[in-house]
């Protein structure tokens, strides 16, 4: 009985403690292996985030709780710590991206005055005009109240911008014909500013609507000043380009580094994006005369496109015997847009004519598309004047 007894607890001690002992190592094999899978499964996400277009509050929100659920399904408590350093990591890129995404709030461009003095061209009088009543009416001055809210803003902004750069250049070399101005404007033909009144006058019964929404606008921009390195640019604009802007060195002879050519492929759906002028050779003499241009008999011979710009606008063009500039013929013959063809038509010329205006900077009939798309202000300015920073403006 002894010796069956004793046979008896050996089995017992065999089948109950073993398997003990063999589930406690294989546990603690495992709680050393998890926290470094985890550990690069979790450092494999991070980099995401700079792929992500989205706020920042959504990619906090949404990474971190990926690394939350993962760790929580597969370490314990004691090798969770191992994560909470890659957690703190995500934050801080976090808040670094939210840091580069609103520059505009952190710097911050002061103006030494809260006013402009204009030259009024048609009334030949200096008027002085508060930095917020000019937004206001160089918007209402600029673009349709019927175009889009960004975009209104978005023009504003650019006003603002190229009023405070004109000053600038004013004070560095005064031009004698402002008579002392910052710049000049038309209120007559509301030409670069409109005051009050004219606007009413303009918009008739519905001027209350068009005010309310131009101001609205307003309010907005005049917060707001584009910069390269810290100063105003000169933020050129026009109604509708060719389909692509235009450089500013094949405008002004001077290239600058926010005024490239961009793409604005929706302007050729604009209204009046194309437009043709019928003239005779008689005009065409009278109209080129100040080129002293000798044409011959045989009228084929008179025009030969010689350059383009990457952007379609003609640089160069030989009238008769001289060479002239793409914009130069543009003015002499009234043209829209220096974007043209000629052909003939029986005894006269036809000018075709694509889009409105120098073509250089924002095209406001793209911002408007741009917005109507669901693009913000701050994305159309970032697409038409490149390299430049939207920084918060304030006057003394």
């Amino acid at each position: 009985m002894n010796k069956d007894l004793i046979v008896v607890l050996f089995l017992v001690i065999v089948i109950v403690f073993i398997p003990i002992i063999s589930i406690s190592q294989n546990s603690t094999v495992m709680a050393k292996e998890e926290p470094q899978n985890t550990s690069i499964s979790d450092s494999t996400k991070i980099p995401v985030i700079n792929n992500i277009n989205s706020s920042s509050d959504e990619i906090s929100s949404v990474n971190q709780n990926s690394l939350i659920n993962s760790s929580t399904s597969t370490i314990s408590e004691e090798s969770s710590s191992t994560i909470l350093p890659q957690k703190d990591k995500l934050v801080d890129q976090v808040e670094q991206t939210d840091k580069q995404e609103n520059t505009i709030k952190k710097n911050i461009y002061t103006f030494d005055r809260d006013y402009f003095n204009l030259y009024d061209k048609s009334s030949g009088k200096i008027i002085k005009v508060n930095v917020s009543d000019y937004v206001v009416g160089a918007i209402a001055a600029e673009m349709p109240s019927t175009f889009h809210t960004e975009a209104l803003t978005a023009q504003g902004i650019a006003a603002l911008s190229y009023a405070i750069y004109n000053v600038q250049k004013q004070q560095q070399n005064p031009n004698p014909n402002l008579k002392g101005a910052d710049f000049s404007v038309d209120v007559e033909n509301r030409q670069g500013y409109a005051t009050f009144d004219k606007i009413k006058e303009f918009y008739g019964d519905n001027w209350n609507y068009n005010w309310e929404k131009i101001k609205d606008a307003a309010q907005v921009a005049e917060k707001y000043i584009l910069t390269y390195n810290n100063e105003p640019i000169a933020a050129a604009y026009h109604a509708i380009s060719s389909g692509n802007t235009e450089k500013s060195e094949n405008v002004w002879g001077e290239p600058l580094p926010y005024l490239t050519a961009v793409s604005s492929s929706a302007d050729i759906l604009a209204k009046d994006y194309k437009t043709t002028v019928v003239i005779s050779p008689e005009d065409i003499k009278e109209k080129l005369a100040v080129a002293d241009a000798k044409f011959l008999q045989d009228i084929n011979t008179w025009f030969e496109v010689i350059s383009r710009s990457d952007s379609g606008y003609v640089t160069e063009i030989r009238v008769g015997n001289k060479t002239i500039s793409g914009l130069d013929f543009r003015n002499l013959l009234g043209l829209r847009s220096s974007c043209f063809s000629i052909e003939r038509q029986g005894n006269n010329f036809m000018i075709i004519v694509c889009g409105y205006g120098h073509g250089v900077g924002l095209s406001q009939n793209g911002a408007d598309y741009m917005a109507r798309q669901g693009s913000s202000f701050e994305e159309i300015l970032n697409h038409y004047y490149p390299n430049t920073t939207l920084m918060n403006f304030n006057t003394v």
